[in-house]
């Protein structure tokens, strides 16, 4: 048995710039896709991390479900019960939650897991300089019958002093106009390639680790450039169609760029000969993380 991609859903509208509103079209979208009904799902994670306005309070996992409207009441024992929550890893976010998910999914206590994200400047406007799209994501998760799904996920983090990316939220006073809108990034000049170092390792070694045909695999890397897959591909010596490169985008879809690559491949089409993907999470630390999916 295994853990699968059900379906998948994106929101990626440029006039809409709230990281909540894609994270919920997104959610709707693979609900629809994945033939979900009004019962929704038992597992509700959001990998998101950055927040309308700011706003700390609650978890934006509960605001999500509450906007996806399903399982709303307070669960007794004759009703279905539904638990919602955030994970938040920046960049590799999206397969924390896929090992957490495989963890409940594998022990039957939920049948049904929903991972999504929403990325956009809090100021829910158009900032120059944010180098992240204004997108959303979602991955419906379930059991499989056979040996299809994730496999094992491999993580490692870069003994540098400095992250590469920093982000701090500048709230200032109350009566500050805009003062919960603001936010500074700090990125090193050499950032890109050192996530680009991070992501060779991460392919090198799982492949090694978990005995993985990369001429049998296509890999699903993070996004924080036009020209990184690509690069990728280079240094991994594989073929440029191997690593997918997503398009159509104003800037890096960050927390939901693997769900993303993910179902613009699914949309392409899977080249016959292809057993088997690799995601690849890049981001702040520097951190990697990785995991193989059988198709």
């Amino acid at each position: 048995m295994g853990i699968i991609i059900k379906s998948t859903g994106v929101s990626a509208d440029a006039s809409n710039f709230s990281a909540l509103d894609h994270a919920v079209i997104a959610g709707r979208r693979a609900f629809e896709a994945g033939g979900i009904g009004s019962e929704g799902v038992d597992l509700l994670i959001n990998v998101g991390i950055y927040r309308d306005e700011n706003m700390v309070e609650p978890a934006m996992a509960a605001i999500i479900q509450k906007a996806l409207g399903y399982r709303l009441d307070f669960p007794n024992a004759a009703m279905n019960w539904s638990f919602s929550f955030d994970l938040m890893n920046g960049a590799g976010g999206m397969l924390n939650a896929v090992q957490v998910a495989s963890a409940f999914l594998m022990n039957d206590k939920v049948k049904t897991a929903l991972i999504v994200s929403g990325d956009a400047h809090p100021a829910k406007a158009a900032v120059p300089g944010f180098p992240f799209a204004a997108v959303g994501a979602a991955m419906l998760l379930v059991k499989s019958d056979d040996a299809r799904g994730f496999g094992s996920l491999h993580t490692a983090m870069s003994d540098d002093a400095t992250r590469g990316l920093e982000a701090s939220v500048m709230c200032g006073p109350a009566d500050k106009p805009g003062a919960a809108h603001q936010m500074n990034l700090r990125i090193d000049a050499n950032y890109e390639a050192r996530l680009l170092e991070a992501a060779v390792s991460a392919v090198r070694t799982y492949a090694q680790t978990h005995g993985l045909d990369l001429s049998r695999t296509i890999v699903l890397p993070s996004q924080p450039s036009a020209t990184f897959a690509r690069d990728l591909a280079r240094r991994c010596e594989l073929a440029a169609d191997h690593v997918v490169q997503v398009t159509g985008l104003d800037g890096d879809p960050h927390t939901s760029a693997l769900a993303f690559a993910y179902a613009q491949l699914q949309a392409q089409g899977i080249p016959s000969g292809i057993d088997q993907l690799l995601f690849v999470g890049v981001g702040s630390g520097v951190t990697s993380t990785c995991i193989a999916y059988r198709l």
